[in-house]
């Protein structure tokens, strides 16, 4: 505890000081008022400042990811969604990530405008046999981005492109059978945990 508190104190202090100082703090962009790094031990996790308000939301589906309609409790495939009709899937999974991360992002009322790209590279969902017959406990929702955080107004990277992923414990069986009778969904159980990841990331 005492080793973290020291480490804030100094992370204070470079702040402090990085007017007159050019060694201790790294910029992780060249655009101006880019997030700060904070200088750390090789122990420590660096410190990223932000200030931001998000503008624009990208989200990127790529057509060369491969959907299943396979009624199976794994399938082979990189998209998994079930509960919209059959159709266009590509865009039904983009729009169930738009409305989660519109939401995450709404709060946010920084100084910096800042827009949000997030590619697409596994989204899965439970299939109908998964969600009423797998045991509780075994099976995830499971998705998978890279994300990348620009300038709203030049467009200059100001934080690179990362991993943005989460998975979490689905509901099966009679636990799907009471999320149903209360009108939850698995598009409102995965908008909230995707709209709190996004407020975990960036604010």
């Amino acid at each position: 505890m005492k080793s973290v508190r020291a480490f804030l104190v100094f992370a204070s202090t470079v702040i402090g000081l990085s007017a007159c100082s050019n060694g201790d703090l790294v910029s992780r962009a060249d655009a101006p008022n880019a997030p700060i790094l904070v200088a750390a031990p090789a122990d420590v996790a660096p410190v990223v400042l932000r200030d931001y308000t998000v503008t624009e939301v990208d989200i990127i589906v790529p057509k060369t990811l491969k959907v299943s309609e396979a009624n199976r409790f794994f399938p082979n495939a990189d998209i998994v969604w079930r509960e919209d009709p059959l159709g266009d899937r590509y865009s039904q999974v983009e729009a169930v990530i738009t409305e989660a991360i519109t939401q995450g992002v709404a709060g946010m009322d920084g100084t910096r405008e800042v827009k949000v790209q997030l590619e697409l590279t596994r989204f899965h969902a439970l299939t109908e046999k998964t969600r009423f017959g797998a045991p509780q406990g075994s099976a995830t929702h499971d998705i998978k981005m890279l994300l990348t955080v620009l300038d709203a107004q030049t467009g200059a990277v100001i934080e690179a492109t990362r991993p943005f992923e989460i998975e979490f414990e689905a509901h099966t069986n009679q636990f799907a059978l009471a999320d149903i009778a209360q009108g939850i969904t698995q598009r409102k159980r995965i908008t909230e945990k995707l709209a709190q990841l996004i407020q975990s990331e960036l604010g």
